[in-house]
């Protein structure tokens, strides 16, 4: 449960500042769901632990958004492996016409039937893969970890938030003392 927000004093120089996090989340800009709604600010104070209950909270929803987020690279992989297929499509289809006017008619109409136009997959190109992996799993793994994320700590990025202010804290804390 997010506790009221500690109003220190910040430019009086009479203490740290307190971190309070009440951007919304940016729009999901690859979102095709239309029922995600702003998740709620969590409020963040920069001079008061979080009891042991929300930090270990805390810590268990970082480790999901770091699931989320290896996620997100697989389908990151999938996308190279689409480009770089596509790419050595193109290559080879030049490959073949440079063959067939060099005279190597037989090397390139092996090549347009062994390897141009080759599923990746028996009956499925690389785009297929991604559009069936996203359909699959990548979409319903996000909308799952957001909706979780919402209604336990209200963003993904809620432990880092905290992280910050404390550093942040701490920095103010050393610069006064040097200066």
């Amino acid at each position: 449960m997010p506790r009221e927000p500690h109003h220190s004093p910040d430019a009086t120089g009479d203490g740290p500042v307190a971190a309070v996090a009440h951007l919304p989340r940016p729009p999901d800009l690859f979102s095709t769901d239309t029922r995600a709604e702003p998740s709620p600010p969590i409020v963040l104070s920069a001079d008061e632990p979080a009891p042991a209950d929300d930090q270990r909270l805390l810590e268990t929803m970082a480790t999901a958004t770091e699931a989320m987020e290896y996620v997100e690279r697989a389908r990151g992989h999938l996308i190279t492996l689409h480009h770089l297929l596509g790419r050595a499509e193109v290559l080879f289809e030049e490959v073949a016409s440079e063959l067939r006017a060099e005279g190597h008619a037989a090397e390139a109409t092996r090549l347009e039937h062994e390897v141009i136009g080759r599923d990746v997959i028996e009956g499925r190109w690389s785009y297929e893969l991604l559009e069936e992996f996203d359909r699959g799993y990548f979409e319903p793994v996000r909308n799952t970890h957001r909706d979780v994320v919402a209604s336990t700590v209200g963003r993904p990025h809620a432990r880092e938030e905290r992280v910050r202010a404390a550093r942040r804290r701490a920095g103010w804390a050393a610069r006064r003392r040097s200066g």
